[in-house]
């Protein structure tokens, strides 16, 4: 994870016809990495939002359990669902991503305890 701020023109000065969801579409398509979602939105919300629920968007889900496979079945069906869920018009464009961030495409290091 890893956090950029982009301050950007006022919108008089934006070209004709570009919103700022055409902007965020924009943005999203040319700044893709491997295993990093984009969520896009203003710094202090992105902030409050980290504080109060541990996840970097105004919404999220989060799963547990012991079986991993199960997990993962289970955000990808998630995913599907809410992907379908917009409801117009959304509150804010950061409303509209959905992304899973899944425990399989990570290494995970175990260490043995001893007392």
């Amino acid at each position: 994870m890893f956090e950029t701020v982009i301050n950007l023109k006022p919108e008089d000065s934006w070209p004709q016809g570009m919103t700022v969801d055409k902007l965020i579409a924009v943005m999203n398509q040319a700044l893709q990495f491997p295993g990093v979602s984009n969520a896009w939105t203003m710094p202090i919300k992105g902030r409050t939002d980290m504080l109060s629920t541990g996840i970097r968007t105004p919404v999220g889900v989060k799963l547990y359990g012991n079986d991993l496979g199960e997990l993962d079945r289970l955000s990808k069906q998630i995913e599907s669902v809410v992907a379908r869920c917009r409801a117009p018009p959304a509150p804010s464009p950061s409303a509209c991503w959905v992304a899973i961030t899944s425990i399989l495409s990570r290494t995970v290091l175990r260490l043995p305890v001893t007392a």
